[in-house]
């Protein structure tokens, strides 16, 4: 017990660092009934929709000994490696001893234990730095800036990126590392690469931030002859180099993602996006002196609060005597971080050529990390500092505050509208007292210490209310109750279910084959095909099949659909409900293959609207007739008020009715209604686009027929069969998070189903399917009887070596996504294997590395084994 004592007494301060934010989650939890006490979830963003579907899926290939190369269960099949980033952590292996049902709750204990961890190593590196040379207060001053940056809005957005954490976690390790190598002949390069190469496996994209940082720290610390500059560089760079061509295999994808994402957007365009003059260098400053919040993980804005205290010290910073080479590398190192956050280019660089969702300056952690790591500069030469100069440089920071104060316009909560105006009174009191030499400089730093981390406390607890998710996992969960319904759905091989709602990625929770996933701009060339198609998509990364024809069935081999009404699907009947969604039941499927004309490699959406397209999938495939034809009737577009607006004249060559809006308001009155009257009876599709996320409501005749559950920029509606001089209503609502001053053109295409001439082409395609005898996550056998010679499309996207009889064969590239596979007259053996393509080559890489590594650290022990022999012989 006294050894307890000792220790809690020795390293108390550390300990407080871990369980901060455990006292944040915990005290949140009861006072708002959420996790971990509470019915509530604090998975939000990505930790619902990607993380834990993505941790069922390892935790059910672990458990049914599947294949890690591939799984069917999100958007038709992905290479699951590309999953490494969101699951490669030490946590991950204690989730697959536990049982399945604990997964969402092991995830958010996953999320608060890897912000503690953080925690931990800030607080670490804050204390045993070399820069830290305070004599007095020294582990309660580096609780303090640790606090600042685990606790700051830097820290607070990326905690529910679990994935990233791990990074996270390393990064003041590695910092304190470097230090090391370049003040100490016997460098600890070793730990450096295994720590590095931890983190680039863990996830590359922090981690290269990291390294951009790392550099710049390198040539801040450089010390010494010149003599030993050059070795200690050389081991630096090497050692960087080295970690880097270890995990090349995993380099090699993210820059191939990048490359994915730079040919669909545009360098161009995610240059000008970055440069856009969305904040002011004064809105950018104003966030040092509020306590505001985390709006969003998402945030298109910086967040750079590490509290007012600490950013009241930064503001000393030209008046405190610090060494000039230090203070100008300082200013530099500066510089070069808030030009990037401008700067269209250097934006870029920091993230790899590659902006997720238009989510840029994540990098803001490093800024926020040198800022507090200036500040501790600071703090210990302040005593220095001439009260003459003190004086005027507290009335600007005082008045900077007051100005940014009435600039508010909303405070998030009662508490911070109380508790950022009494801070800073306090910190002006203190520096008051400490001009007037009242209290010491050692009493000083005490209660700057305790004021900032009473003020950063408060401040997390406020923001921790952002992860307030839905109630998407547990007993009454939306996701739990949605597993339920499609668990019934009883799939045969190689059959799909398709669900938009609640979560995309379902079918990786529910493990059955899904043609639906949210996944951060992987499998572009099947979200193209989507989306030329008509199929839903509410960003770059998110989408699935939606209002689909019993053409799209076809295509994706869809057998259920899971949604609001019957007008996400066709040919289908109703099979189960729940408390909020239906599961429909596809009635025709050829299969996942079925023989068709060698002329549907021309298959193409050149110069088509979507209904076009799949006309020609028909003529192309079968030699069919048009499926769809442009709907007749009478149109009118008004706004809640009645105000109409025409459609653009070039469009309506097109059949296409285009609105151009220029105006959010951000209320209500933004909301437009459509009108269509058909001339005819028919068989209604409506497809639907606008440049920002909607949500509509669709009635017949004054009757509510559908509500979307979640809102999308596109999307296709099976509005059925309806009478000539029926009424029928869109109701598009815009999402509230459009930015004023947005563009808010929107798109509606009617069209007219022919169901005679489906079926017609139908039987023609279901004549000769693909008989599956054999179904794995990454392999298919089956055989097909081709009447006569042709193409047998399938549904199975590129990357599968194909085998016909048992010889290699060169398959099609289908609407630039599916294989499909020359077939000759009679009957075949088909197989499909996933092929890792280049990665073989990139594990080889890691292994060679990595057997140099074990060999160099091997001979390096023995020659200081052996040194150490010869001297005590001496």
């Amino acid at each position: 017990m006294n050894r307890i004592k000792e220790f809690a007494k020795e390293k108390w301060f550390y300990i407080a660092a871990l369980l901060a934010p455990w006292i944040i989650a915990l005290v949140h939890s009861f006072l708002n009934d959420t996790w971990v006490t509470g019915n509530g979830n604090i998975a939000v963003g990505d930790l619902q929709a990607q993380v834990i579907p993505f941790a069922y899926e390892l935790w059910d290939k672990f458990h049914l000994h599947q294949s890690l190369d591939f799984t069917w269960h999100v958007i038709d099949g992905i290479d699951f490696h590309t999953m490494t980033g969101y699951l490669v952590s030490p946590f991950t292996m204690i989730m697959l001893i536990l049982p399945r049902h604990m997964i969402p709750d092991f995830i958010q204990f996953s999320m608060i234990a890897k912000w503690s961890l953080c925690a931990f190593t800030t607080v670490y590196f804050f204390y045993n730095t070399r820069f830290n040379k305070l004599k007095e207060y020294k582990e309660l001053l580096s609780l303090f800036l640790g606090l600042c940056y685990t606790l700051g809005n830097g820290i607070m957005s990326y905690i529910g990126f679990i994935q990233f954490m791990d990074v996270m976690i390393c990064f003041p390790i590695l910092l304190l590392l470097v230090e090391k190598m370049c003040t100490k002949d016997n460098t600890p390069w070793k730990l450096y690469y295994m720590i590095l190469v931890w983190c680039m496996i863990s996830n590359a994209y922090p981690t290269f931030q990291i390294c951009v940082f790392l550099a710049m720290w390198f040539v801040f610390q450089m010390c010494g002859d010149e003599d030993k500059k050059i070795k200690r560089f050389c081991v630096f760079s090497l050692s960087s180099i080295a970690a880097a061509v270890t995990n090349s295999w995993i380099i090699r994808g993210g820059v191939g993602a990048a490359g994915e994402r730079i040919a669909s957007d545009g360098v161009d365009a995610r240059i000008a996006f970055v440069s856009k003059p969305l904040i002011s260098l004064w809105e950018f400053t104003k966030q040092f002196f509020v306590l505001e919040p985390v709006a969003s993980v998402r945030s298109y804005c910086p967040n750079i609060y590490m509290t007012v205290t600490a950013a009241f010290l930064l503001l000393l910073f030209p008046i405190v005597k610090i060494e000039k080479k230090r203070k100008v590398c300082i200013l530099l190192i500066f510089a070069f971080l808030v030009v990037s956050f401008f700067e269209g280019h250097l934006n870029l660089l920091w993230h790899m050529m590659n902006i997720p969702n238009g989510v840029y300056n994540r990098f803001m952690f490093i800024f926020v990390f040198f800022a507090l790591f200036v500040v501790l500069l600071i703090l210990q030469n302040l005593e220095a500092v001439s009260y003459k100069v003190l004086i005027p440089s507290g009335v600007i920071a005082v008045a900077l505050f007051a100005y940014t104060m009435t600039g508010i316009k909303q405070f998030n909560s009662i508490l911070e509208y109380l508790v950022t105006p009494l801070i800073v009174c306090f910190i002006i009191i203190l520096f008051v007292l400490f001009i007037r030499k009242s209290f010491d400089y050692k009493q000083f730093l005490y209660v700057i210490a305790v004021l900032g981390m009473a003020e950063i406390v408060i401040s997390s607890y406020s923001s921790f209310s952002y992860y307030d998710g839905a109630l998407c996992y547990g007993e009454n969960g939306l996701v739990d109750q949605a597993y339920d319904l499609l668990k019934s759905a009883e799939l045969d091989k190689g059959e799909r279910i398709v669900s938009l709602t609640p979560s995309p990625d379902i079918g990786m929770i529910t493990n059955q084959n899904a043609d639906a996933g949210f996944l951060s701009a992987l499998n572009t060339s099947n979200k193209a095909l989507h989306d030329n198609l008509g199929m839903a998509s509410n960003s770059s990364v998110e989408f699935g099949t939606r209002g689909a024809s019993p053409v799209i069935n076809q295509i994706f081999n869809i057998r259920y659909s899971h949604g609001e009404s019957e007008m996400i699907c066709s040919d289908s009947e109703l099979e189960n409900k729940d408390r909020y969604l239906q599961l429909y039941r596809t009635n025709r499927l050829a299969g996942l293959g079925y023989m068709v004309n060698s002329s549907i490699v021309d298959w193409n959406s050149e110069g088509k609207n979507c209904f076009q397209y799949q006309n020609d999938f028909i003529k192309k495939a079968v030699d069919g007739d048009s499926v769809f034809a442009s709907a007749k009737g009478n149109i009118s577009f008004t706004d809640l008020d009645g105000n109409e607006t025409a459609p653009n004249e070039e469009m309506l060559k097109y059949g296409l009715y285009q609105y151009s809006l220029e105006k959010y308001t951000h209320d209500e009155k933004d909301s437009r209604r459509l009108c269509f009257v058909p001339e005819e009876d028919m068989d209604l599709y409506m497809f639907f686009y606008s440049a920002q996320n909607l949500t509509n409501y669709i009635s017949i005749d004054g009757e509510v027929k559908h509500i979307d559950a979640r809102q999308f920029k596109q999307s296709t509606y099976h509005i059925g069969n309806v009478k000539k001089g029926q009424e029928i209503i869109v109701l598009s609502a815009p999402s509230e998070k459009t930015i004023y001053g947005s563009d808010y053109t929107l798109r509606y295409l009617f069209a007219s189903f022919d169901e005679e001439a489906f079926a017609s082409a139908y039987e023609k395609l279901s004549k000769n399917a693909y008989d599956i005898e054999e179904e794995q996550a990454n392999y298919i056998k089956g055989t097909i009887n081709a009447d006569e010679s042709g193409i047998m499309m399938t549904s199975i996207p590129m990357g599968f070596e194909v085998r016909v009889d048992g010889e290699i064969t060169k398959c099609e590239c289908i609407g630039g996504t599916f294989i499909g596979v020359p077939i000759e007259k009679g009957s075949h053996e088909v197989e499909f294997k996933y092929v890792t393509g280049s990665r073989k080559k990139g594990y080889t890489v890691t292994f060679i590395c990595i057997a140099i590594f074990i060999i160099i650290s091997a001979f390096d022990a023995y020659r200081c084994h052996s040194k150490k022999k010869d001297d005590l012989q001496k």
